[in-house]
């Protein structure tokens, strides 16, 4: 291989690994910590998550499931919980981002 296409190649797979951190770079927000997030199962194996809004004022927030559907974005007023629940055994709990 001459010189020439030694560069093209690794600039262009540079340019392909670049991209690939570009777009892993934008992960949703986490929630604030003044948020308490605890999670579990239920006997059966459905995953349940309780997100305690301990902040001074209402969070949006959903609750990201592997294997299962994300919860829909939902509002937890200040001093409140909100239980969400997983839609199969096979989710499992991954994380509660801002929404």
């Amino acid at each position: 291989m001459n010189k020439r296409r030694k560069i093209g190649a690794t600039v262009a797979t540079l340019a392909l690994g670049l991209g690939g951190v570009v777009l892993a770079s934008t992960p949703a927000s986490a929630v604030p910590t003044c948020a308490v997030v605890n999670h579990g199962t239920y006997g059966g194996g459905d995953p349940w998550v309780d997100v305690n809004n301990r902040c001074t004022s209402t969070i949006r927030v959903k609750v990201i499931f592997n294997w299962g559907q994300d919860s829909a974005c939902t509002s937890i007023p200040y001093g409140t919980t909100h239980r969400f629940n997983g839609d199969t055994i096979f989710a499992s709990y991954e994380d509660v981002v801002n929404c």
